[in-house]
């Protein structure tokens, strides 16, 4: 048997093989972050594809935290009800299911309202600035993600997935680049970590046994004076300390998003969306010029998996990795060699749903997604999860929410 379709035990989850539907911005909730009828559609069709587990994309936990609309909330009980329906729909598949808890801190567009952070750093990609968070609200945020995760648990869902990447509030707080506190909350690697481990060992705390507790953690921010390898391997050392159910690893924040998600820069589709627009227009052509040196110079597949072989020899907490794995032979040797216990799918999941029954199957050993990015441009300009690979116009796309449409 393909090691990728050997059972693999998850804490209180028994997991029938190790390919994962890692979190995924949906763009699908309706104003107030309530589930939707496509978002019933897209997880129910996730759930029949075979995935062993699926993470949802990021619920935030708080008003404040929803970085645009359209994004899911945990924020709040009349949220649970849609919560439950949802993580029904995946049970009915005896598919088990993790709720993504995120706040997106100063990566907030400005029609959104006031952002915050650790210091008041400005978010170049959407030029917002943030008000610095005051020692009480930092209190108040990680009581914020203990109640998110209970209404999780309340709603039926097999655990949650705290999300400290990808530049939102939680990376941020272990970024030297964005916490410049002084305070118990910044100024040395220690107290820079001090959010994400209270945080976790509140969420911990509330749910109790049985209940599924992960950490996607940002090992790197691929920006001038941001996180590295050594600062990140010791909050993974401290988190598996904690006795966490599961690690996931990713590195970039929006500033550097295409070490987020590597693969082609659709240059059609950023003129498009005008993703660019808000830049001086001096500039737009050496961005676009220094974008694409930059895809054609790194690695496009497997390129966390270095970093994964470095943080498996550190922690006993079972790993989970992505990042452009997209062939079979490629799963079966991170597998085999135990350069991690599970891997995540993303992109390949939102063009091809099936892969996973598929590749059981032996119909097929690699995914047919190329990462064209182009699913990551327009859910990020406000336009609902979909494969937009052959080309579609925006046009062609639901309509963007609001003023969402421009970043």
């Amino acid at each position: 048997m393909s090691p990728i379709f050997t059972p693999f035990q998850l804490g209180a989850l028994r997991l029938r093989h190790r390919l994962v539907r890692g979190a995924t911005a949906e763009c699908m909730a309706d104003k107030a972050g309530r589930v939707t009828t496509d978002l019933l559609r897209l997880y129910q069709r996730l759930a029949a594809g075979g995935a062993a587990l699926i993470v949802t994309g990021g619920a935030y936990v708080h008003p404040k935290g929803r970085s645009y609309e359209g994004c899911l909330g945990v924020h709040d009980d009349d949220q649970i009800p849609g919560l439950s329906e949802l993580a029904r729909v995946v049970h009915q598949h005896s598919t088990p299911i993790l709720l993504q808890l995120y706040h997106c801190g100063r990566q907030r567009r400005p029609e959104e309202g006031e952002a915050v952070a650790p210091s008041p750093v400005p978010d170049p990609s959407s030029g917002t600035v943030p008000r610095t968070l005051t020692a009480t609200e930092i209190e108040e945020l990680i009581e914020a993600f203990g109640a998110a995760a209970v209404r999780a648990r309340k709603a039926g869902f097999d655990g949650v997935q705290i999300c400290a990447c990808n530049g939102h509030l939680v990376h941020q707080f272990l970024s030297p680049r964005t916490n410049l506190r002084t305070d118990d909350w910044g100024g040395t690697p220690e107290k820079r970590r001090r959010f994400l481990l209270e945080l976790t060992r509140n969420v911990l705390a509330r749910t109790g046994g049985n209940f599924i507790v992960a950490v996607k953690i940002a090992i790197r921010d691929y920006a001038p004076r941001g996180l590295a390898l050594p600062e990140a391997l010791s909050a993974c050392r401290d988190l598996d300390a904690l006795g966490i159910s599961a690690l996931e690893i990713a590195a970039g924040m929006y500033e550097s998003g295409y070490f987020i998600a590597r693969g082609g820069i659709p240059e059609n589709t950023v003129r498009q969306l005008g993703l660019m627009d808000h830049l001086p227009a001096s500039s737009r052509l050496p961005r676009e010029i220094l974008m694409q040196l930059i895809a054609r110079l790194t690695p496009k597949e497997n390129y966390l998996l270095p970093y994964a072989r470095v943080v498996k020899r550190m922690v006993r907490t079972p790993l989970m990795v992505g990042g452009g794995i997209r062939n079979k032979k490629v799963m079966e040797q991170v597998i085999r060699t135990g350069q991690a216990d599970l891997i995540t799918l993303s992109r390949p999941l939102v063009r091809e749903p099936t892969l996973p029954e598929r590749m059981a199957r032996g119909l097929t050993d690699t995914a047919s997604c190329r990462s064209c990015n182009r699913c990551t441009l327009m859910v990020g300009a406000g336009y609902p999860l979909r494969c937009y690979a052959e080309g579609h116009p925006p046009g062609a796309a639901k309509q963007a929410r609001g003023k969402g449409a421009k970043r």
